[in-house]
């Protein structure tokens, strides 16, 4: 990603940043966004230009403007901002903006407001995210896997599947009882997603998974919990596929 198109995004975010102050929960989302493709220092550049966004947001929200008119301007905003990413992000990487900021959204809540909903509905929109897939993103962002209607394109991995579940499943022996990981599988781009529930010492290619984060599954991963048998992306996907 380029200098021009990593602002854009960070001003997208710095848009939708609640009105109230972003915590540091919220700011990490971002942080692991930049992480994936860009080194320490291009990180911390970014994350600045992330923090002056939201303080100009800030600002703008104490000016005598009604918030209608607020409103109206930052969607006209946000959709220039997409039109600008629709040239330079394939598909997959737009519905990586999507999961990291509904992510964003729901971090330090588990609602979010008419607004930021409005504001993340013009995003999916301009990046032609399909209705269906939306709702399951959204559902698994907010840690409401019941909601979601298409139970193909979700998988439980724990040590022993509960009896009463019509989700697909996955067992890993070294998990611990009441922990699961859910995972969803985003079908128009083929990318696979997921969090972990409850507390465990859990590694994705040799490096920490924190519980409630979002993890995008590449080819090639390995998921490993102690000195036992990780599991593998190909295991992942063939438990999609032979249930």
């Amino acid at each position: 990603m380029n200098d021009s198109l990593l602002q854009s995004l960070m001003q997208l975010f710095g848009i939708i940043a609640r009105i109230d102050g972003i915590s540091s929960t919220e700011r990490d989302i971002v942080v692991l966004f930049l992480k994936q493709d860009l080194h320490l220092a291009e990180v911390d550049k970014h994350i600045a230009i992330f923090d002056q966004y939201v303080e100009h947001q800030h600002h703008a929200l104490e000016k005598k403007d009604g918030e209608a008119k607020r409103t109206s301007l930052n969607s006209v905003k946000i959709f220039k901002i997409c039109i600008d990413i629709n040239k330079e992000l394939d598909q997959h990487q737009k519905v990586l903006v999507l999961i990291r900021l509904l992510e964003f959204a729901y971090s330090s809540s588990n609602n979010i407001s008419e607004q930021e909903s409005e504001f993340i509905a013009i995003v999916v929109e301009a990046f032609a995210i399909p209705a269906e897939e939306y709702k399951l993103l959204q559902s698994f962002v907010e840690n409401e896997i019941e909601k979601v209607r298409n139970i193909e394109n979700l998988l439980i991995i724990s040590a022993k599947k509960e009896p009463s579940s019509r989700l697909k499943h996955l067992p890993f022996a070294d998990l611990s009882e009441g922990v699961k990981i859910p995972t969803v599988k985003i079908p128009s781009v083929g990318m696979y997603a997921f969090r972990i529930i409850g507390q465990q010492d859990l590694l994705l290619n040799g490096k920490p998974v924190l519980p409630g984060k979002i993890y995008i599954l590449i080819k090639g991963s390995a998921l490993r919990s102690g000195t036992g048998q990780p599991i593998y992306y190909n295991d992942i996907i063939r438990a999609f596929f032979n249930f």
